[in-house]
């Protein structure tokens, strides 16, 4: 069974978050930046996608306690 590969367009669509918040997660080190097809364009693997997952979970958490604070 081959590895299933997806250009960043399709990973965006998938976690719902704008280019540029990827692109911040890639620069601070928070994902591994994926590997990249004969075009340049990256190719994300269901690994890469779970990486992501995992890194956007961990941000949410951080500012969860804020925005409760300014609820009160």
């Amino acid at each position: 069974m081959a590895e299933s590969r997806m250009k960043t367009s399709e990973v965006l669509a998938l976690v719902n978050i704008p280019h540029y918040r990827l692109d911040y997660l890639v620069r601070a080190g928070r994902v591994s930046r994926p590997a990249r097809d004969a075009s340049g364009d990256f190719i994300w693997s269901a690994d890469d996608v779970e990486c992501l997952r995992r890194a956007l979970a961990a941000s949410a958490s951080r500012r969860r306690p804020e925005e409760a604070t300014r609820a009160v």
